[in-house]
């Protein structure tokens, strides 16, 4: 695997374990690496969330994204659990309205063994 900046500095939420979570819906998601997107970092757009194994020993991400903003916006959620290496599980949610809360669900998780889970939420451009 090649090695990658993922560039979430403060914005970046590490964790093993989240707060309470809404039961998401189940959303398309695909790998892509996470130096590849772009758009702004919105540190406060994940208001709720869990990223731990679940029972077949596989990372899953949960949690509530919420636009604090004044105007419709897309998102790109990213988790990556590990040293930072190699390519982050992404899902896009699109148009969320001003003050809506959107639940996210993502799994197969590309992962180190014991972590840590990094997420970041961008508004797209």
């Amino acid at each position: 695997m090649r090695r990658l900046a993922f560039g979430l500095l403060s914005v970046m939420l590490v964790c093993g374990c989240g707060g309470p979570a809404n039961e998401p819906e189940t959303k398309p998601s695909t790998s892509k690496s996470a130096a590849q997107t772009a758009g702004e970092p919105d540190p406060m757009a994940i208001s709720a969330f869990t990223c731990r194994r679940d029972s077949a020993g596989n990372w899953v991400a949960k949690g509530t994204l919420k636009n604090n903003s004044q105007k419709a916006k897309d998102y790109l959620v990213s988790v990556f659990v590990g040293e930072l290496e190699g390519a982050a599980r992404t899902l896009e949610l699109a148009k969320v309205q001003p003050g809506e809360q959107v639940p996210f669900e993502l799994t197969a998780i590309i992962s180190s063994p014991q972590g840590p889970c990094h997420l970041q939420a961008l508004v797209l451009p």
